[in-house]
């Protein structure tokens, strides 16, 4: 039976980063326990999507209070995830993503919520015409000015000098992971997609770990009435000790 949970990451045990690890390094090339666990311990949630005593799947989630343009904002950012492949159709993971989204506009009310996101694979920026009506960047329309002025702070602020923002990707010069083979390879039927096309057109060094940076806003009327359905189906078990 599928469980998900979300848990402050101050919550997990050792042997549980370890699990979570070792489940991350079976589909990611080039990954090190050190860079894992010194990117876990920098988040601050995590959803974990379970099996009965294995862990199958996870999302880390950092929250970043910050202001723009004279407006208070909250910034999630989606670090590690992965699913295995054998579980990605109970679908779990993405709604409880939802949740958490609710979360925050219950937590922060009045403040803008916004999504940044980094893709080193298409599977991963797929998610977002699937789920928003408006994304940036997209292969539908130019990013609007003061949209990119947003997504080329939010991505400096978290990664320096490693965020070119000529090309809108963040590079490692290949001390990261990137994707395995198996999950990098673009499936027949997915190759005349729009989305595909222009992820691999901005992107194409993703197979190297180079990935695209990208921004949508979470208020409620940009989220598809699907992905509202999917999220009223959730139902996470919330485990925040005494930091809720």
């Amino acid at each position: 039976m599928i469980e998900v949970s979300i848990k402050r990451r101050e919550l997990f045990a050792r042997a549980e980063i370890d699990e979570m690890y070792r489940l991350h390094s079976q589909f990611f090339n080039n990954s090190r326990r050190e860079t894992f666990a010194s990117d876990f311990h920098a988040k601050d949630w995590v959803i974990v999507v379970s099996e009965g005593a294995s862990i199958v799947g996870f999302s880390t989630i950092a929250v970043t209070e910050s202001a723009w343009k004279s407006r208070e904002l909250i910034v999630l950012f989606s670090g590690d995830t992965i699913v295995q492949p054998d579980h990605w159709g109970s679908n779990a993971l993405i709604p409880a993503f939802g949740e958490f989204i609710l979360y925050c506009h219950e937590k922060y009310p009045g403040r803008r919520v916004v999504w940044h996101l980094i893709s080193k694979g298409y599977r991963t920026y797929r998610i977002l015409p699937v789920f928003f009506l408006k994304f940036f960047p997209c292969p539908d329309s130019p990013t609007p000015p003061v949209v990119q002025e947003l997504l080329d702070h939010i991505s400096f602020c978290r990664f320096g000098e490693q965020y070119d923002k000529s090309r809108g990707i963040v590079s490692f010069d290949g001390n990261t992971d990137y994707l395995c083979d198996e999950l990098a390879e673009i499936l027949e039927m997915r190759k005349d997609n729009r989305h595909t096309r222009f992820f691999l057109e901005r992107n194409p060094g993703y197979r190297q770990g180079d990935e695209l940076s990208c921004v949508t806003d979470l208020a409620m009327d940009n989220i598809k009435p699907l992905a509202l359905k999917m999220i009223s189906r959730s139902h996470a078990t919330w485990i925040s000790g005494n930091s809720g």
